[in-house]
């Protein structure tokens, strides 16, 4: 008697025994009980998830005249032997690679039209449907879309993107998944069992794993590794058999990267050489062993399959805790940028060294919960010292500038004052109450319009502050004041031409400027918008304040005051204060950390 093949031999005969597909065979089940069966149907998924399998089952249960309670086929009557055995004349099934063309379609349509002869229906199955010619497809829709009442058609495909949609559309499809690897792990250890195999749990895993979602290709794989270790078979036999790179190895490298131990990462890379490894499929096993160790720190060591046993269960349970969760995640990513330069080709033994290293020697952060809740607990530490309930001596009251700059305007340093907010109010169109102590510098708050500036609204308004008042402060301040005046009673278009001017001088005696772009410099010569430029200086600066616009500036006088440069020199001075707060200096030392990067609120 010749010998049968484990996934011959194993291939499921009922619908309960179809594995990992609950989601089609409950379905197909519960239109044979009902009796709402299709009359074709399409079969997709990748190779060896059952697709063939339930097409059989189908063919069965639909013919079975001793039909079990349900949909299970009773697989002992005659009609159930003939289509086991294929044998029987009323269940057709074709290679649709090699039976491709429209004469074999034709054949299929002439003998439809023929009742079956000993069973309810007559069943096509034609495997790989995709292959079929264009013209193959064509000649099959009539039939496909209204068979005779006694024909069923069941068409199983690895590539259901490469069947026209006109004979989707006239199918019931069903989509046939990835087996998952715990799954084809039990049933592995079910046959296992009863060929009196005996083979660990780890190296079940390693089968599941490397079968990648087909049964058919774990069951091939199972009886590779029991024909060649025999009836007993270890997980490091196994992995060898499988080309497999050693756990102990994979653990090694896991370990020397948590530990931030580069040098032991060159070590264990130089090891790997010997053993001649595939890169790819060992960076695999890596990320394999930090997803186990990611698990255990987040959700605990319960949380991992049973299957995950040996070296990477004690591996991932060492470790689990030794990292945080967002360093086991920054270390995951950069090395799957490293899968992905792999895949991509050329020298992958360096880029496989190149990229551990980087892993190894990432640095070690906290997030943000983590960092406040270690300043807390050093700030009651300090509290409870007699610190007066400061972090670590730290004065609160007066710590100076925090490390971002307020959300409210430009203005963060006091000299600034409203005038930085009140510009920044002008250009969002949002209004912004002056704050105290702000009141000399007050401009451009008024009540809405264009019209004269005012201080406050409704109809106690009181009129603008004089000059002097205005005037007050640094050259920056009253530039940027006299700007959001002039954006208020001139409009947008005129405060943009002027914030691309050099300010070469500015003072109660009037105004002389450089527009930087020929573009403005036109803007600005043009007669009405001069008007309306003096108008503006006139009002802001007092009656007897001249506007004066050099188009040609002189070689003598130096580089003017623009608005870009002030503010750069205001967001550094913001960053100097920042990085300079006594909290910012004070948790940097007791967190052993550094300044990366400093970002304002409001940006």
């Amino acid at each position: 008697m010749s010998y049968e093949v484990l996934a011959r031999r194993w291939r499921p005969d009922t619908w309960a025994s179809i594995v990992g597909q609950p989601h089609v065979t409950k379905l197909l089940a519960t239109a044979i009980d009902s009796d709402r069966v299709a009359h074709a149907f399409l079969f997709t998924g990748i190779r060896g998830v059952g697709k063939t399998t339930a097409a059989r089952v189908l063919a069965r249960a639909l013919n079975c005249r001793n039909r079990k309670k349900g949909a299970e086929p009773c697989n002992s009557c005659a009609t159930c032997e003939q289509i086991l055995s294929g044998a029987s004349v009323d269940v057709i099934e074709i290679d649709g690679a090699s039976n491709r063309g429209i004469d074999e379609v034709r054949d299929i349509i002439d003998s439809a039209a023929y009742r079956p002869a000993a069973s309810d229906y007559k069943i096509y199955i034609i495997d790989e449907v995709h292959q079929l010619t264009g013209p193959a497809f064509n000649a099959l829709l009539k039939i496909l879309e209204e068979p005779p009442a006694h024909v069923k058609f069941v068409m199983a495909t690895t590539e259901w993107q490469k069947v026209p949609a006109t004979i989707l559309s006239r199918c019931q499809r069903y989509d046939f998944r990835r087996i998952a690897t715990d799954t084809i792990a039990e049933h592995l250890d079910h046959i296992c069992k009863s060929d009196d195999i005996i083979m660990p749990k780890e190296a079940l895993a390693f089968i599941a794993r490397e079968a990648d979602g087909s049964m058919r290709d774990a069951q091939s794989l199972l009886e590779q590794v029991a024909a060649v270790g025999g009836k007993s078979v270890k997980a490091a036999e196994v992995a060898e058999l499988l080309g497999m790179p050693d756990h102990a190895l994979v653990a090694q490298m896991v370990t020397a990267i948590l530990e931030s131990r580069p040098d032991r990462v060159v070590e264990t890379v130089a090891a790997l050489r010997g053993f001649a490894f595939d890169s790819e499929r060992f960076l695999g096993e890596v990320l394999e062993l930090l997803r186990h160790t990611s698990v255990v720190g987040a959700a605990g060591e319960k949380r991992l399959s049973e299957t995950v046993g040996g070296v990477f269960r004690e591996t991932a349970v060492k470790l689990g805790k030794s990292r945080s969760a967002l360093d086991l995640h920054r270390i995951f990513n950069s090395l799957l940028a490293t899968l992905s330069d792999l895949r991509r080709g050329g020298q992958p033994e360096l880029v496989l060294e190149m990229g551990l290293l980087k892993a190894a020697c990432l640095d070690s952060v906290a997030s943000v919960g983590e960092v406040l809740a270690r300043l807390e607990q050093a700030a009651a530490t300090a509290g409870s010292g007699g610190g007066g309930g400061s972090a670590g001596g730290v004065d609160r009251g007066n710590a100076g500038p925090r490390v971002a700059a307020p959300s409210s305007g430009r203005g963060s340093q006091s000299h600034a004052g409203a005038a930085g907010r009140s510009r920044e109010a002008a250009t969002s169109g949002v209004e912004e109450a002056p704050m105290p102590g702000d009141e000399d510098a007050r401009v451009g708050a008024s009540s809405g319009g264009s019209g004269p500036l005012r201080s406050g609204g409704g109809e106690s308004s009181t009129d603008v502050p004089s000059a002097n008042d205005r005037l007050a402060g640094s050259d920056a301040d009253r530039w940027e004041a006299f700007l959001t005046a002039a954006q208020r009673s001139a409009g947008i278009e005129l405060y943009v031409a002027l914030s691309n001017c050099e300010v070469l001088s500015i003072g109660d005696h009037g105004l002389r400027i450089h527009p930087t772009l020929s573009t403005f410099r036109d803007k600005i010569a043009q007669p009405e918008t001069a008007a309306r430029l003096q108008a503006a200086v006139t009002e802001f600066f007092g009656a007897d304040a001249k506007l004066e616009v050099l188009h040609d500036k002189p070689l003598e006088e130096g580089p003017g005051m623009t608005l870009s440069a002030i503010d750069a020199e205001r967001d550094a001075k913001i960053r100097e204060d920042a990085a300079n707060d006594p909290l910012v200096r004070e948790a940097i030392d007791r967190l052993g950390g550094r300044i990366e990067k400093i970002t304002r609120l409001e940006d």
